[in-house]
């Protein structure tokens, strides 16, 4: 029988996971950290906290070697992903500082889902984006060169 082996994560709230190897080696980061020789004690995720890592993890277990049907999938990721926009967003900047490309992706997806089809002003607040600082110049030059971001 092989000994599985745990990896130690610390967020950056101090919380500490103790983790399967093999789900966590997802993270394209995790993975380079221990091939080079970097994963013997607790890795820090300073941009990560710990209700987020929870969410990082479940993802990774369920993805882990998974040979369900492409729907099966489809729909368990809906799920997972059917939460609180800044969660989402929260999501999004764990996966991308992990590099898990599946996580990056669907959580993206999610929020091209949310503003698809809306105003642009209402994409900028969905966004958080704040127009503020230009002259009126620079704004009539921005509005030119950016017609598109003007649209209501």
């Amino acid at each position: 029988m092989v000994e599985k082996k745990f990896l130690t994560l610390r967020t950056s709230d101090g919380e500490t996971f103790k983790v399967e190897e093999d789900v966590i080696l997802q993270s394209e980061t995790i993975k380079q950290l221990v091939e080079d020789g970097c994963g013997d004690g607790q890795i820090p995720l300073a941009n990560v906290t710990g209700n987020i890592l929870t969410m990082v993890i479940e993802y990774c277990k369920y993805h882990l070697g998974n040979k369900k049907l492409g729907e099966e999938i489809k729909d368990w990721d809906d799920k997972f992903i059917d939460v609180d926009q800044k969660i989402i967003f929260d999501v999004i900047l764990a996966a991308n500082y992990m590099n898990i490309k599946g996580l990056l992706d669907l959580a993206c997806v999610k929020i091209s889902k949310m503003i698809s089809g809306k105003p642009v002003p209402e994409i900028r607040k969905i966004l958080g984006i704040e127009i503020h600082g230009f002259s009126e110049e620079e704004e009539e030059e921005n509005r030119r060169w950016n017609l598109w971001a003007y649209e209501d």
